[in-house]
């Protein structure tokens, strides 16, 4: 039985990671492919986005063999459909109540947006001027300060002086 040297960490600890091969001349992952159990949805409840966050950490989903992914799904509990229904309730066509209470949130903000009357020229300055402008991490860092020490620190009241009668 040959052996190789393996890690294994939780979905949790793995989030901001990648596995599988990236493009020529990128960093490469420290992890070639993800091997997950998804067990049968226990988590699925009160964790949500545990599978989903499996899925998307691999940089590929393998070629039409199937062969090539950077992840793989062991267990019996693994179904094309689970994928598929990802933030749906088991047997139901209805979202989770946190899924659905962001999908809210997100178009809440996204109906929020401020527009500008800013024009063509106008938009085109401020774009080469974001290209242009760096601001070094200890100016940013100072600046954050300042903001954070005059939202904290007491308003000044006038004082006026009273006379007892």
């Amino acid at each position: 039985m040959p052996l190789c040297l393996a890690y294994a960490r939780t979905i949790h600890k793995f989030q901001g990671l990648t596995a599988g091969p990236v493009d020529e001349g990128k960093i490469k992952n420290m992890f070639e492919v993800i091997v997950c159990d998804p067990d049968y949805g226990k988590f699925k409840n009160s964790a949500l986005g545990l599978l989903y966050t499996a899925v998307s950490r691999a940089t590929t989903q393998g070629d039409e063999g199937g062969m090539n992914s950077a992840i793989y799904f062991i267990g019996d509990h693994m179904t094309e459909a689970r994928i598929r229904r990802i933030g749906r309730c088991k047997d139901s066509r209805n979202e989770f109540v946190r899924v659905g209470e962001r999908r809210k949130w997100v178009n809440y903000l996204s109906r929020g947006e401020t527009k500008n009357n800013f024009s063509k020229r106008k938009k085109q300055e401020i774009v080469e001027w974001a290209k242009t402008k760096r601001i070094t991490y200890k100016t940013l860092a100072d600046r954050i300060s300042k903001y954070v020490y005059n939202q904290l620190k007491p308003k000044r009241r006038s004082k006026r002086k009273t006379k007892d009668i």
